[in-house]
């Protein structure tokens, strides 16, 4: 029971410090910043993994079945404890929507290009992850990108966020939204220089405010949420999935770093249509070969000098 109690103690903690890729963060606001609170009814795709009846991770439906989150908000390994199921429509983080859906979860995909246990290199590192849940959903999702949606990412593009992150001291009971941009790529890469985070332009986006605007953005406790577009017809197109920053919240110095998910919409298409592989477009995917046999992961390469932690599957019965 100690060592229970020690474990969920201890990824509460990790929980809390999931914004900040490193450990540099420099100066002292741990508040979300801008914005305002979203009504009951709004943006029902928002929802939050779930594991042992307690609220943990943001993530966003995208299809009846699926969700996408940033790979870095789940567990690097069993010692701490998979998600076990998905609240959708959550709006509160203690007091979900009457309407919430509670599904448990079928499999974890992390993305290959996410290596567990380090942030060095964390702007090459590909943060995401989707969940494949035991049955459809109700609730309408949002939709993705495609991969020819460049024209979303130029800069001063209006953009909206959504998140649970902190409000003072204390992650928001509610559901929060804020309205910020896209930042010249080059432009945050230059502050970005300043630091140890290696931007790199096909993996990472920025967006936040510029100097002279009123300050609003992610921070502590949003990771896994989305960065979206409100289209005319009511369409909400999620384009990005809150990374991390250099501080606990997003300035206008170092914007909110976001993947940029238009560049791995084939490897998203490719494991909600087959939920059993992982293929992308580089050499190293497709090399790659997952067997997944009820209630045990076996993993074979065609290329034995595959690292096989690289491959990042979980199966949520493996390891429970």
């Amino acid at each position: 029971m100690k060592s229970t109690l020690f474990n969920s103690f201890l990824k509460i903690i990790i929980s809390l410090i999931i914004f900040i890729p490193f450990s540099i963060a420099q100066n002292n606001k741990t508040r979300v910043i801008g914005g305002g609170f979203v009504q009951p009814d709004e943006y029902k795709w928002m929802a939050r993994t779930w594991r042992g009846g307690y609220s943990e991770s943001t993530c966003c439906l995208i299809a009846p079945q699926w969700l996408i989150t940033a790979a870095h908000v789940l567990p690097d390994s069993a010692l701490y404890g998979y998600p076990d199921s998905v609240c959708i429509h959550q709006f509160s983080r203690t007091n979900p929507s009457p309407d919430r859906e509670l599904i448990p979860i079928e499999r974890i995909f992390k993305h290959p290009g996410w290596v567990e246990g380090s942030y060095v290199n964390f702007g090459h590192k590909i943060d995401l992850a989707l969940i494949k849940l035991k049955r459809p959903a109700i609730t309408a999702p949002a939709t993705l990108g495609n991969i020819a949606d460049t024209i979303y990412y130029e800069t001063d593009t209006p953009c909206t966020i959504l998140g649970w992150g902190y409000n003072g001291y204390l992650p928001s009971d509610t559901l929060k939204i804020g309205r910020i941009k896209i930042i010249n790529f080059d432009t945050c890469k230059a502050h970005y220089d300043k630091t140890p985070i290696d931007l790199v332009k096909t993996i990472d986006v920025c967006a936040g405010y510029k100097k002279d605007e009123p300050a609003e953005g992610s921070a502590w406790g949003d990771s896994g949420g989305p960065l979206f577009l409100e289209l005319p017809n009511g369409v909400c197109k999620i384009i990005g999935i809150v990374k991390g920053g250099y501080h606990p919240e997003t300035d206008w110095e170092y914007p909110g770093i976001y993947t940029r998910l238009i560049s791995f919409k084939p490897w998203i298409d490719s494991i909600m249509q087959t939920s059993i592989g992982i293929k992308d477009i580089t050499p190293f995917q497709q090399a790659v070969n997952l067997i997944i046999k009820e209630n045990e992961l076996t993993i074979s390469a065609t290329n034995a000098s595959i690292p096989k932690p690289l491959i990042n599957i979980y199966d949520t019965m493996s390891f429970s």
